[in-house]
């Protein structure tokens, strides 16, 4: 699925995000699955997309220094 926040196109794997209905034992709503576990629930899908999106815009990502093989001499 393809979203747009704040102008900025961002790609997001449909399987992170579900629906859980009323009377299957947990509360009903929109859920994201993300590396630290499962988010939820919110009232929409849009919502739960936005979490996801801060989620990702407040975690720096992780660089590896000698990524081309760079000693750092």
């Amino acid at each position: 699925m393809t979203s747009m926040h704040n102008g900025k196109r961002s790609q997001f794997i449909h399987d992170r995000f579900f629906h859980i209905g009323a009377g299957q034992g947990v509360a009903s709503g929109w859920y994201v699955e993300t590396r630290e576990g499962v988010r939820g629930p919110f009232p929409s899908r849009d919502d739960a997309e936005l979490e996801l999106h801060w989620i990702i815009q407040s975690h720096p990502r992780k660089r590896v220094s000698n990524w081309h093989g760079e000693s750092g001499l």
